[in-house]
């Protein structure tokens, strides 16, 4: 009888070593793999998870018999209870995206093949396996946003060359039938009255005409700006001849003001290489800003300093400034309500920008009474560019 169920014994004997060894090796493979595994219940409760789950997710040390309502946020628990169900009751596997909570406490994405294991006729299990996808998801998300950008700014574009074609040109063209219109009132010598009340009409319309062709010139240089593209044809410049130049400009309008003037430029000052234009743009706008914003009898300020390598000018002018003023004063279109000044606000927000892309800065501050603003610039200008 042994003898004749030796056989017998010896095949279970092996199916036992193979099942073990199975076992062994599956379990082996488990906790090695380089990806997270775990085995739930339909109903979302843990039997299984490998080491790798516990490092990569925000987890207790022994998660065996929770739920995962215990271990996650509502949100995300409620998302990880509907596909297990799914899968429990449709018996398919499936291959989703889904939000996960890092052991940091950072929010990450997780690419996740879930598939069901069919214990009997009447429990089936969930298994898992999860890769962490952040990484891929957030350059995803940067490369739409490089996407949206891109094309944001090609409409921005069109709508700019737009502005200039569709708007400046008949504006230009409006001026110029005024001028001539000037020209011919000239002969209407026997109807002052006629003439007069014309030339008071076609002042309004020059004045609002030249207020928003500074406007589109304003907006088509911030694009120009903005795409990289504004020309710059740097020349070597003598700072203190060519800022007192610019002030002479300014002198007898703030002489009807009774405005006071000083100036701190040393006879050494180095040459600087830069664009005159926008030189002339940035410092042109600061000055008229300090005659603007100066009462009569105040007193605007002119210094320039070299500093290594670095060209320093203040231009600074008496009055007061809130720190929330100078907080928003290069937004664009922000201007200082409680004067009445002309202006659409775009010229500080585009100096600054032109500050920036000559390689240099402009701050302002203000302090004891005065309103400072620095301009910072290489000596040595930024290279030429073609528009």
């Amino acid at each position: 009888m042994w003898r004749t169920l030796q056989p017998v014994y010896r095949v279970y004997s092996l199916m036992g070593e193979a099942w073990e060894a199975g076992v062994n090796y599956f379990a082996y493979f488990m906790e090695h793999i380089p990806a997270s595994a775990w085995i739930t219940d339909a109903g979302g409760i843990m039997r299984y998870a490998n080491a790798c789950y516990y490092q990569t997710f925000k987890v207790p040390p022994n998660i065996i018999g929770m739920s995962v309502y215990d271990l996650y946020p509502q949100a995300i628990a409620d998302t990880y209870a509907a596909n297990i169900k799914y899968v429990a009751k449709h018996h398919e596997a499936m291959q989703i995206v889904e939000p996960g909570e890092k052991p940091g406490g950072e929010a990450g994405f997780f690419l996740v093949y879930k598939f069901p294991i069919v214990v009997n006729e009447t429990e089936t299990l969930v298994g898992g396996v999860a890769i962490d996808i952040t990484h891929q998801k957030e350059a995803e998300a940067r490369a739409l946003e490089l996407a949206r950008v891109t094309e944001a700014n090609k409409i921005k574009e069109a709508f700019f060359m737009s502005l200039s074609h569709d708007m400046r040109n008949p504006l230009a063209s409006i001026l110029m039938t005024v001028n001539a219109l000037e020209r011919e009132l000239e002969e209407l010598e026997e109807m002052p009255d006629l003439a007069n009340a014309i030339k008071r009409y076609l002042h309004i319309i020059t004045h609002e005409c030249t207020n928003e062709l500074t406007l589109i010139d304003a907006l088509l240089q911030i694009q120009q700006i903005e795409t990289n593209l504004y020309p710059l044809i740097p020349i070597p410049i003598k700072i203190k001849d060519w800022l007192l130049d610019c002030l002479s400009q300014l002198e007898p309008r703030m002489a009807a003001k009774a405005l006071k003037i000083a100036t701190h430029l040393p006879d050494d000052l180095p040459l600087m290489s830069v664009d005159p234009t926008a030189l002339s743009r940035i410092v042109g706008e600061l000055l008229q800003n300090a005659y603007k914003y100066t009462h009569p009898h105040g007193l605007i300020e002119i210094a320039a300093h070299a500093e290594g390598d670095q060209m320093q000018i203040n231009i600074s002018n008496t009055g007061e400034l809130s720190a929330d003023i100078l907080d928003r004063i290069f937004e664009p279109f922000f201007r200082l309500h409680r004067i009445k000044a002309n202006g659409f606000g775009l010229g500080l927000n585009l100096i600054r920008d032109l500050a920036t892309y000559l390689n240099g800065t402009l701050v302002a501050s203000a302090q004891a009474g005065r309103i400072t603003f620095t301009l910072q610039l290489p000596l040595q200008g930024k290279e030429y560019r073609e528009v």
